[in-house]
C-alpha cells in the first residue's frame, strides 16, 4: 500500500518526506552486553514511540524531524483494529499546524475507491 500511496503523491506533486516505522524501527537502541539497569531503563524510556507512555519522547522525535524535512501535512494510514494510533490522531491534530489525515486500512492489499478520493483531495489540499 505504501507504493500505491508514494504514486498517488507523486502524481499530486508531493512526496512521503518520513515514514515513521520504516525510520524509526523498533528495537533498544542499547550495548546487548550492558548490565547497567540505568543504560537500559534510559534506552526504553528515551527511545520514541508511540505506544510509550508518557510519549512525548515521540511527538518531540516527530516534530524535530517534521521541522527539518519541512512537512506541510500528516497522513495516518492505520489498520482499523489498531486503536492505539487511532487514539492519537486527536493529539497530533492539536500538537502540530497542519491538515492530518487519518485512513482506516481493512486488511487489502490495494486502497478503497473512498481512501483513494481522500488522499487525493488531501494532497491538493496540502501541496500548493
Amino acid at each position: 500500500l505504501l507504493g500505491a500511496i508514494r504514486d498517488i503523491a507523486a502524481a499530486s506533486g508531493a512526496h512521503i518526506a518520513l515514514h515513521w516505522p520504516a525510520e524509526n524501527a523498533g528495537g533498544l537502541h542499547c550495548d546487548a552486553k550492558a548490565v547497567d539497569l540505568e543504560r537500559l531503563a534510559e534506552a526504553y524510556f528515551y527511545q520514541p514511540a508511540i505506544w510509550r507512555r508518557p510519549n512525548a519522547v515521540f511527538y518531540e522525535a516527530f516534530e524535530r524531524l517534521a521541522r527539518e524535512r519541512n512537512i506541510s501535512g500528516i497522513m495516518i494510514a492505520r489498520h482499523l483494529f489498531c486503536d492505539l494510533w487511532h487514539s492519537q490522531v486527536g493529539e497530533f491534530r492539536r500538537r502540530f499546524a497542519m491538515p492530518v489525515l487519518e485512513i482506516e486500512l481493512n486488511g487489502d492489499r490495494y486502497l478503497s475507491a473512498a481512501n483513494l478520493s481522500r488522499i487525493q483531495a488531501f494532497l491538493e489540499a496540502v501541496v500548493q
